[in-house]
């Protein structure tokens, strides 16, 4: 399909100047659409190659006076996720033409028909990065009015990293009339039917929340592989649009999708503008929760291999798998490195700007969290050769380097020469003794050790790292109370990870500084008694709470009531542990979303306890041999939607 549209675009090289505006020389047509052709050019002046959008036809003078405000709107921003308007002017033909940087790389619809739907995975750092310029285009008043795949372009940087890149801001407002797939009215209708809200079809009020139906339509296909409504003719799709409620993802495909993407698609392609998310920012935050909640281990990851039972027959909810997970190419790879060919930004683009780098304290799990010192653009890739130490790995919104193994002082020598590390990851060594100097050095953001072996002097080191946000030291074993406290120092830490590690109760003195954890995972921990839990109500962000299997002495009354204040609490585990409907009493008010309770000794009487939980999405109850069919049948009557999760 690309390869037809650019010949067709090559054929136009005739009609077009050598030189436009006596600059931009005209190298290669690499795009069209009903306004005008997309040109790859050389700036003669600043010798330099940029994309230039040159208007067919001659416009009309009002036509000319949008243009030019579109475009100084555009050129002001500036945003990582939004393509660069560097120029614009008239041709002295009198044909308008806008300059911008050029991509290498190809767009979202094009990744979309080659490699098929995303997994959710794969899309979401994506759909967050889109999130973040297009939300503050709209704290700059500007809106896109025009948003879908074919607006996203995949630039490939150095390093092989993907950044999308929003284009075409403003640009429906000229091409209402005059592109294909357009719809025409006396009222001006602008944009793409596919992707076009029901007001704008209907001539009704255009605010932020018309991009954010746009938006939900571009999510829908990313992981559909198809817009939410397509029909024959554009009068056809929009017809669908302001007549019916828009399909679900499983009605659109057959697959089980998570709740609670299902309810982000919902509430994005609602007729109603009043009933979608007043802003991206909102949006945002919840697609980055479910981010975090997929990439999380333990209670909190997606089971795979639990067994799928009909509702319809026994009334016990499966958890849903990601879609596409065993066919999708994209789910493969989360980050394979895209095959792309040179294409330009097919813009016309009036742009918004950038919204400041997201640092959100509200995140859940695995938060992507960077100081604001360092943003991405300051980022210098280390080019790893085949010899290297290490892996390059993206998780949870970082670049890894991970350690292969073989030479662990080698390894940290080469780690002293790279100028730029934000996450580093050691497995499985022996860390005893072993100075850890290099990563201090590196003022690392995130660091995990998991399965090592450390002492008081290695937490030492540690807590000198004062830029961590993220610290896992899962399974980590050979400190003491001593070291534990050291980690007192991390002010800036948001997640600490301490499954099955070596820690006891003194590290709830530890913890209860760090006000700015969201997640904390205690898991499988060997507590004496579970001394200063309490100290937990001290962390005023803590939105998720891993206790499963931590040896917490329960037999005195009320020793989890302290739960009951942590009112920020969206996931927690009490998994294997002896919960009876008695301690059910200090969570039930609690605004949690997801709640595993693996081998709790609660019955029916305890999940009426927990029927006023109106915002619980997710119940764990394997192995829970006193619940009844019959008391989860009741359960989810009283809180619709609810999956419950069961064996």
């Amino acid at each position: 399909m690309n390869s037809d549209r650019t010949s067709r675009a090559t054929k136009l090289l005739d009609q077009l100047p050598a030189l436009i505006a006596n600059r931009f020389e005209v190298m290669e047509c690499i795009g069209r659409g009903g306004v005008g052709v997309v040109l790859k050019c050389k700036d003669v002046v600043l010798n330099n190659i940029v994309a230039v959008k040159f208007l067919l036809k001659e416009i009309n003078q009002e036509e000319a006076a949008r243009f030019q405000r579109e475009a100084v709107t555009a050129a002001r921003l500036n945003h990582r996720n939004i393509v660069r308007v560097v120029d614009f002017g008239q041709n002295q033909d009198g044909r308008l033409y806008l300059v911008m940087e050029y991509l290498e790389g190809k767009t979202l619809l094009d990744e979309i028909e080659a490699e098929g739907p995303y997994s959710i995975s794969a899309a979401l750092p994506l759909l967050l990065k889109i999130c973040d310029g297009l939300s503050h285009a709209h704290n700059l008043n500007v809106l896109h009015r025009d948003v879908k795949p074919s607006n996203v372009m995949l630039a490939e940087e150095p390093g092989g990293k993907i950044v999308p890149k929003l284009v075409d801001f403003g640009l429906a407002r000229i091409q209402s009339q005059m592109d294909e797939q357009q719809l025409t009215t006396g009222g001006r209708v602008f944009g793409s039917p596919s992707y076009l809200s029901p007001e704008s079809a209907t001539g009704g009020k255009i605010d932020f929340r018309t991009d954010i139906y746009s938006l939900g339509c571009l999510i829908f296909e990313a992981l559909t592989g198809t817009p939410p409504f397509l029909g024959e003719t554009a009068f056809e799709t929009l017809n669908q649009k302001i007549s019916q409620r828009a399909p679900t993802l499983f009605e659109k495909t057959g697959k089980r999708f998570p709740e609670e993407i299902e309810q982000i698609v919902a509430r994005c392609l609602d007729v109603d503008p009043e009933q979608r998310y007043e802003s991206v920012s909102d949006l945002r935050q919840d697609l980055e929760e479910l981010y975090e909640l997929d990439s999380i281990g333990g209670d909190f990851m997606q089971d795979e291999d639990s067994e799928e039972i009909d509702v319809s027959e026994t009334l016990i909810l499966q958890a849903y798998p990601d879609s596409g997970s065993s066919s999708n190419s994209h789910s493969k790879n989360m980050h394979r490195r895209l095959n792309y060919k040179a294409v330009a930004v097919v813009l016309f683009l009036f742009l918004f700007g950038i919204s400041a780098l997201f640092l959100t304290v509200q995140s859940i799990l695995f938060p992507e969290i960077r100081q604001a010192k360092e943003s991405d653009s300051d980022k210098e890739f280390y080019n790893l050769g085949t010899q290297s130490y290490f892996y390059r790995e993206e998780f949870n919104g970082y670049e890894w380097l991970r350690y292969k193994g073989y030479d662990l002082s080698e390894a940290l020598r080469e780690l002293s020469i790279i100028k730029k590390v934000n996450a580093v990851r050691i497995k499985d060594q022996d860390l005893r003794g072993v100075s850890l100097e290099v990563l201090r050095s590196k003022k690392l953001h995130a660091l995990t050790l998991d399965e090592c072996k450390i002492d008081d002097g290695t937490l030492e080191e540690i807590s000198k790292m004062t830029d961590l946000n993220y610290l896992d030291l899962s399974e980590c074993k050979g400190f003491s109370e001593k070291g534990a406290l050291k980690l007192s120092r991390l002010k800036y830490l948001k997640r600490l990870d301490l499954h099955s590690s070596d820690v006891t109760d003194a590290v709830f003195e530890a913890i209860q500084s760090l006000r700015l954890l969201t997640f904390v995972d205690l898991t499988n921990c060997h507590f004496q008694e579970g001394r200063g839990m309490e100290n937990l109500v001290n962390l005023p962000l803590l939105n998720t709470l891993a206790l499963g299997g931590a040896s917490v002495d329960l037999s005195k009354e009320g020793r989890l009531s302290f739960l009951q204040d942590c009112t920020k609490l969206r996931q927690l585990s009490l998994s294997y542990m002896p919960i009876t409907n008695d301690d059910l009493v200090y969570i039930k008010d609690l605004p949690l979303r997801k709640l595993y309770l693996t081998k709790a000794m609660i019955d029916d009487a305890g999940l009426e306890r927990l029927r006023e939980m109106k915002t619980l999405r997710e119940l764990g109850l394997f192995d829970c041999l006193k619940v009844t069919v019959g008391g989860i049948k009741e359960l989810r009557k009283a809180i619709p939607g609810l999956i419950v999760t069961t064996k």
